[in-house]
């Protein structure tokens, strides 16, 4: 026993249970997190799917937490001596902080030209304009948004702007499959990078494949709500189609969030479906 311990022997044993405990954790949470999303924890305020991580918790973000704690609360003690008093200390505490042309630029009141929202002190000092970037944009015309955008286009087509090369966001959707995919021990690349040139495009961007099975050549993309637009199909079937002439087949799931029976009945029965297609091909 005493030549065993901190033997070769031992330390690649303990190497083997080390893997084998960490690869048996993984399963559990997959397994946990795959329960979870079939009946999952909905924010307080907007009812959204809470991630994993915030399953315990009430609210998906501060501003909900807020939202819904504001509209909860008795204000009833804010009177208009109570506001002005408050008013009074932020004014004192500003003009302390900011000098003494906190003031004149506090009185000076000024206003969005959109909305006629009176501007903060803040955006009085960098002398915005507008009061939001949305009313900003609401004063841009037609004509010129279009100028940009045939500008940008031209910047990724002569190669002076290398296109989209990554996509880091993952949504819920994906973050479901994911799990779903690595409890059915199925390999697949997630966000596949396909460049519009290999199509034949004369396009420097790329499309990017949900999840791509590169044993079978089968694209699985999870549809959200924007797929319904018929722009938005259009370019569906544009891409489809591209893919399908390189031998990529193009399998779509229109999702729904699994936060009632039927829904949770749906994706069931679109998972079984879709594993039934993978076995099949």
């Amino acid at each position: 026993m005493d030549n065993y311990f901190k033997s070769e022997k031992h330390l690649e044993n303990v190497k083997k249970a080390g893997i084998l405990g960490n690869k048996k954790i993984k399963e559990l949470t997959d397994k946990r997190k795959y329960n979870y999303y079939l009946k999952p924890t909905l924010c307080k305020q907007c009812n959204g799917v809470l991630n994993y991580e915030k399953r315990h918790n009430n609210f998906c973000n501060s501003s909900c937490a807020a939202i819904y704690n504001n509209k909860n609360r008795d204000i009833s003690f804010v009177t208009e001596e109570f506001r002005q008093k408050h008013r009074d200390i932020a004014i004192e505490n500003n003009k302390k902080k900011y000098g003494n042309d906190y003031i004149s630029l506090y009185d000076n009141s000024k206003f969005c030209p959109i909305c006629n929202k009176e501007l903060t002190y803040n955006q009085k000092i960098s002398k915005n304009i507008y009061c939001s970037n949305l009313c900003r944009s609401k004063n841009v015309s037609d004509e010129t948004n279009d100028k940009i955008r045939k500008k940008q286009l031209e910047h990724v087509k002569n190669g002076t702007h290398t296109g989209w090369l990554t996509r880091n966001i993952i949504s819920y959707p994906e973050k479901f499959f994911i799990t779903i995919l690595e409890n059915n021990n199925l390999n697949y690349k997630h966000n596949f990078v396909v460049n519009k040139k290999d199509l034949g495009l004369n396009d420097v961007s790329n499309y990017f494949l949900d999840f791509y099975f590169i044993d079978k050549k089968i694209d699985l993309e999870i549809d959200g709500k924007q797929h319904n637009y018929s722009e938005r199909k259009e370019k569906d079937k544009i891409r489809d189609d591209l893919l399908k002439k390189i031998g990529i087949k193009v399998y779509r799931i229109k999702w729904k969030n699994p936060i009632n029976d039927k829904n949770k009945e749906y994706i069931k029965d679109e998972i079984n479906n879709f594993l039934q297609y993978y076995n099949n091909n």
